[in-house]
Formats: C-alpha cells, structure tokens, sequence
C-alpha cells in the first residue's frame, strides 16, 4: 500500500466498515445544542447516535456547528507527516462551510514544516454522501497502488462528476437557513410542499424546485437522477435524517430500474442535519452532470 493517507471530515457520512476496510482518517466535528450540550460527531456517533440527534432537534432544540480550525488540522495532520506520510484531505464543501478554507491554512503552515512530504487538500463541493463516495474511490485508488499524485490527478478531473440531490421535510429549517421566507415556510408546511435542490459545481445547494408530497419529491430525486447518471450499475448514497422508511422507497425505486447498482443507505450527521432537519432524504451518484 503507498505511503500516504487518505483523510476527511465527519460530514462525509461513511459507513464504519468502509473507514476500517480503506483505512479512512475521519476528522471529528464540535456540535453545539441550545440546551447547553456540546459533542463531537464521529463517522461511527460514539457521542451521540444519529437518532437520540433528530429526537433532540424534534423536541425544539436547535444545534450548531463549528468549523474544524486550522490548529485542529495541524493537530491531526502533524502526526501522519512526522510518520513519514504523505496526504490527501478531502473537506466538506466550501460553498457549505469555512472547513475547506481552514485546512488551507493549515496546509500552508505545514508545507513550510515538512517540506519534503507532499500534502494536498480537496474541496469536495459536496457533502455528507457525495463527500463519502469521493472520498471511497481515492481510498480505493491508494489501496490498488496509486500514488498520491495519481489519485490527486484524479480528484481534480473527477470531483464534479459527482451530483448531489436533496429534500426536505421541514420548510422551516430552510428559513433558518435563510432560504425561504417565514410566509413561504408557513404556507408551504400547510400544503405539504417538499423543495428539492442539487449542489451546484460552486459547492452551494440551491432549490430547484418544489413538489406536493413527500413521494412527489423522491420520485423527482429518482427522476434527476436517471437522467443525470453515469453508470447505471455504479454506486450511489441515499442519506437520510432519520427518515428511514422513506430512505427505503427511494432505494426499493432505484433498485427496481437499476437492479444491478449498488445503493447505500445511510443517516445524515449532525453537521449537515442540523440544516437540513429531520426526514430530509439526499442521493448520491456519480453523473455526466451536476443537475
């Protein structure tokens, strides 16, 4: 196996036994809670679960989220270098977070410290699934016998191919967000109006547009993303916060026309969840487009 590690954030959602098969470093995320609560988000929630999460948030309390400093990346990338490793860091996506940005000036200190080793970091322009899946294939491609420079080859060539779809349940999480209006966010929640939306190549996750009903709007991810990917017998991820039941039909939909795919499925971390709110349902896959 070459000599360098491949490492992200905890905003990637990967499957534990993905981390430990690829040997994935994951950067833990500081989740802070109104109630007075503060926890770091783990890929495997050894702090808090994913559904003792939603049922907080449920309950009214709202979370917020830090992004990692550059002394924390110093921190966790110290060590591989003076191991005598190269890296790779695939961050959360800059249109989302000032992670990306942090591990940039942390890079450029450590470039300065160590500079025989080589360190590269990758803005996603994704996140939660679409971050995991990036990340997946560089792991991959550095378990095969790629070299770090390969495998940065191919990240930058490949990012954004990988789209990025999202719902949500709750119009009143966007609003916090400033996304829609208080008077939009009422009338909408009446009428069972679902937005959905992609991730844009800037990295940002504008609406596209909006359905009546829950089934409308997973039939519209499945719809986008027939026309949209790559390979039909290729990966994707469903991401759900705590939604699993409609998690399920969007994936019993993909499988029944691409039964040969192989669709994982998911919750969404708290990072991204406190945003989206619970029974958002995202979708991952590699594509021709983003939208």
């Amino acid at each position: 196996m070459s000599d360098y590690r491949i490492i992200t954030d905890a905003c990637s959602d990967l499957l534990p036994n993905l981390v430990k098969e690829l040997d994935i470093m994951v950067i833990p995320m500081e989740v802070t809670m109104t109630d007075g609560r503060v926890f770091y988000h783990h890929y495997d929630y050894r702090e808090m679960s994913a559904k003792d999460f939603y049922d907080v948030i449920r309950s009214g309390v709202m979370a917020s989220t830090s992004q990692i400093t550059p002394q924390k990346y110093i921190e966790y990338f110290t060590p591989v270098l003076e191991n005598g490793e190269d890296l790779i860091y695939i961050a959360l996506s800059g249109g989302l977070s000032q992670t990306y940005s942090s591990s940039v000036v942390a890079v450029g200190e450590l470039r300065e410290k160590y500079p025989d080793r080589k360190i590269y970091t990758f803005d996603s322009l994704a996140g939660a699934g679409g971050q995991g899946l990036i990340t997946v294939e560089a792991a991959r491609k550095r378990k095969s016998g790629s070299g770090i420079d390969e495998t940065a080859d191919w990240l930058r060539e490949n990012i954004l191919r990988m789209a990025s779809l999202w719902t949500v349940d709750d119009l009143f999480h966007l609003k916090r967000g400033g996304r829609v209006k208080a008077g939009a966010a009422i009338i909408g929640t009446a009428l069972s109006i679902k937005p959905y939306g992609v991730i844009e190549e800037d990295g940002t996750l504008p609406m596209v547009g909006k359905c009546r009903g829950k089934k409308s709007s997973l039939h519209k991810l499945f719809e986008m993303m027939s026309r949209l990917q790559s390979d039909p017998e290729g990966e994707a991820m469903i991401c759900h916060c705590d939604a699993a039941d409609d998690a399920n039909s969007l994936k019993n939909l993909i499988l029944e026309a691409y039964p040969k795919k192989k669709v994982y499925s998911v919750n969404v971390g708290p990072v991204i969840g406190a945003h989206l709110g619970p029974g958002a349902v995202t979708l991952f896959f590699w594509a021709t487009g983003r939208k």
